[in-house]
């Protein structure tokens, strides 16, 4: 045993180079796979761990004053099921001038005690006191999107009024669903505020949370809420899964990157390990004759071998461990920004040590054949004549190489590069991965910065829009058809609709210039806006309900009337609710509701139209009642989630380079002999260079005509699924010249590199070590 341990010791630190290559390829390999690891254990928990701390309300309810009573909202609090109840809650929906800009808003009245049920976290400033008369909270997403912070003031319109309030705190309200729901953001004063500001208690907004003892129970819940209540009572609701989902959604983008990524970067390792332990045995193949004459059994050979890579393997797989742990705070950073709460993952000791241990898992599979290969040697064979020479028939590239008078180091080149086709197919697996994970993240890329051009893409086909409260219709229209750099406008209204099979979602309900709204249709045709019954459907309703082109959907309007069939008569991409929208004429939806009104209206600019004065413009014509809000795609998330394609592909990159050095090392080391034979028959240290260099750079040509087209094949298949989940259907790739390009040339640079280091050492060799090693 001890003499094992020793030849392992020995073989580790006399090829330095080959142990380090492996131990870096099984550091990246385990660091990307334990980040993915914990950063998947983590999100749920992370949204969990804010939502528990801050009792948050699984299920809120908004009512409509007119159908239901504080007596009906109490037993509502009190059905089965309910742990615990926020009680009413007031707030009244209003604007508020924030900076430059006037936002419409929900104000919400508060105590000066946190309530049992869905407390708000302060995130910056302070608790709001008794005395605070004129002050108030602002939500901390609200404040980020206007810039505004503690100590500033903020106009608030009271009517025919407007009062100034002084900003004490920014805070997080863990029910309030940045992605699907139709209330404004809120601002909280104290009730005694509250009551000054909106004496009519007439015009107050009701809602109710409830938490529930199973947190799954939403839809129960919500039926028993609905039972209890008068019919057509609750307006709207927020189910704090949806709420979970919009905050998750971002991480798990990049958590799906980690994953693919990391399975990529273990499999080179794997490669990389199998290249390096059959080298090895090739390398030594007369040192392990010599150990079994000395009496070494076959086992004892292949334990050799295992150990080596099983040590590498272990320290490889703690170094990523320990890199994974200390990275794991970056993918979870923006979540808990969002969260308000700290980005330290909690770590499972179990799911780490499933990570390392599968690692080992893929160390030992790559060891066992080369070590058993070795396990099976001939003894008097390894000392007489050693194992069989490379093939000394040249490859077909060579032969073409020769019949095209090439010069003889390129020939000579071209030779080496296929002379253990195993090692070879080994080395090129990984560099197709390389090449692969470069093509995605070059065509992921190009796609993003397509859409960043081009909104209509993913279904925004608006480049601004104007929202409304006091003013009507009719004149905000008037208005608008005058406002300057303007050419074209929708006026748009929504409204909840159900199916007879009890599937609930929103339809968008819109009259105007529709040809200068570029809709991005996937089949059919645009509806007519004169026609009644005809609708387009977002791809995600599509899939949902099971929808085609010509299918007639029976649907019941805001619950208040008689079911209406419409046709549909096309399939776009919508970019909200997962898609599961429609798209009606405001004509017919009016002759089913006739107390439908627009409330928004979707701008298209022209290319000359100042928002500075766009702005002046409503203001001056409707005292500030008309907000403008643009479109602005360049977010955060989308920012970090290329830089994260980037990071990844370029690391999987370097696990490729480490392949291709290893292997030509290999080579090179085999090729000894050969090597001072051609020195001695003239090759210059030049030549010798070249001839290294060119099997490196074949290497990298052969990746990437092979990766180029995988990845593209890939990227379109990996591009689709995820736009059917998001509702956004089938993706345009848009391919260029560059996206093809740069990824073969980075193979090919990669093959040279990889090469240049064994090039190097291959010329400075000394032709009298050579032949008195040989």
């Amino acid at each position: 045993m001890l003499a094992i341990l020793k030849k392992i010791q020995a073989d580790l630190f006399n090829r330095r180079l080959a142990t380090g290559l492996v131990t870096l390829t099984v550091t990246a390999a385990t660091a990307l796979l334990a980040l993915t690891a914990i950063t998947l254990s983590n999100l749920n928990q992370s949204f969990e761990r804010s939502f528990d701390e801050l009792n948050g309300a699984h299920l809120w309810l908004f009512f409509d004053r007119q159908h239901t009573s504080r007596s009906r909202l109490e037993r509502i609090g009190q059905m089965p099921g309910v742990a615990a109840s926020s009680g009413l809650q007031i707030s009244q929906v209003t604007w508020a001038t924030l900076g430059a800009e006037r936002v419409p808003v929900s104000l919400r009245a508060v105590g000066v005690q946190p309530p049992a049920v869905n407390a708000v976290r302060i995130t910056a400033g302070r608790a709001l006191q008794t005395g605070d008369e004129n002050g108030l909270w602002i939500d901390k997403r609200l404040a980020e999107q206007f810039h505004v912070r503690v100590g500033d003031k903020i106009t608030l319109q009271t009517g025919r009024r407007e009062r100034l309030l002084v900003v004490v705190g920014l805070v997080f309200n863990p029910t309030w669903d940045i992605y699907r729901t139709n209330q404004p953001p809120y601002l909280y004063v104290l009730d005694k505020t509250f009551r000054r500001l909106f004496p009519d208690e007439l015009s107050w907004d009701w809602s109710l949370g409830l938490r529930l003892d199973d947190p799954q129970a939403v839809d129960q819940a919500l039926a028993g809420a609905e039972h209890l209540a008068r019919k057509q009572a609750i307006s709207d609701h927020t189910d704090w899964r949806n709420v979970r989902d919009a905050y998750l959604f971002g991480a798990q983008l990049n958590t799906l990157l980690l994953t693919a990524f990391g399975l990529f970067a273990l499999g080179a390792a794997a490669f990389i390990l199998a290249n390096s332990i059959n080298g090895a045995v090739l390398a030594q193949f007369r040192d392990i004759g010599v150990l079994k004459s000395l009496g070494f059994t076959g086992r004892q050979v292949a334990a050799v071998y295992l150990g080596q890579n099983l040590a590498i393997g272990m320290a490889g797989g703690l170094l990523g461990l320990l890199l994974g742990l200390a990275l794991a705070p970056l993918p979870l950073r923006s979540l808990a920004s969002a969260l308000d709460s700290s980005p330290t993952p909690r770590f499972d000791p179990l799911l780490l040590g499933s990570v390392w241990a599968g690692v080992q898992m893929v160390v030992l599979g790559a060891t066992l054949w080369p070590a058993w290969r070795g396990a099976q040697t001939n003894t008097l064979r390894a000392i007489t004549t050693g194992y069989e020479l490379p093939s000394s028939r040249p490859s077909l590239l060579a032969r073409l190489a020769l019949l095209a008078r090439l010069p003889v180091p390129l020939v000579l080149g071209a030779k080496q590069t296929f002379a253990r086709p195993g090692r070879v197919a080994l080395t090129l697996f990984s560099l197709v991965l390389g090449v692969i994970a470069l093509v995605f993240s070059s065509v992921l890329n190009n796609v993003l910065a397509g859409y960043l051009r081009n909104p209509a893409m993913v279904g925004i086909v608006y480049d601004a829009w104007v929202s409304r409260v006091d003013l009507g219709d009719s004149p905000t229209r008037r208005i608008l058809a005058a406002a300057p750099g303007i050419e074209g406008m929708l006026a748009h209204a929504t409204a909840e609709v159900k199916t007879t099979g009890g599937q609930a979602f929103r339809i968008r309900a819109e009259e105007g210039d529709f040809n200068r709204f570029p809709y991005q249709l996937q089949a059919g045709r645009m509806l007519d806006p004169l026609a009644d019954g005809e609708m387009i459907i977002g791809v995600g309703l599509q899939n949902w309900l099971g929808l085609a082109v010509g299918d007639a959907l029976v649907l019941t309007v805001n619950e208040k009337h008689t079911p209406v069939t419409w046709r549909v008569v096309g399939v776009y991409r919508e970019p909200a609710d997962n898609g599961q929208m429609a798209i009606v004429s405001l004509n017919s939806l009016h002759k089913i509701d006739r107390l439908v009104e627009p409330d928004t209206y979707y701008l298209q600019l022209s290319p000359q139209a100042s928002l500075d004065d766009l702005r002046a413009y409503l203001k001056a014509e409707t005292g500030g009642d008309l907000t403008l809000a643009v479109i602005d795609l360049e977010a955060g998330g989308l920012t970090q989630f290329r830089v994260t394609l980037l990071a990844l592909s370029a690391v999987l990159a370097l696990v490729a380079l480490f392949n291709v050095l290893n292997t030509a090392l290999l080579n090179t080391r085999e090729q000894m002999s050969e090597i001072g034979v051609y020195k001695t028959l003239g090759m210059t240290p030049g030549q010798v260079v070249a001839m290294v260099l060119t099997s490196g750079t074949i290497l990298g040509l052969t990746a990437a005509v092979v990766g180029v087209p995988l990845g593209v094949w890939l990227a379109a298949i990996s591009l689709n699924v995820l736009g059917g989940s998001l509702g956004f259907g089938s993706f345009d790739l848009s391919l260029t010249w560059a996206n093809l390009l740069l990824p073969g040339l980075a193979a090919v640079l990669t093959g040279l590199l990889g090469s240049a280091v064994p090039a190097r050492w291959a010329a400075r060799l000394a032709v009298i070590e050579v032949l008195q090693y040989e």
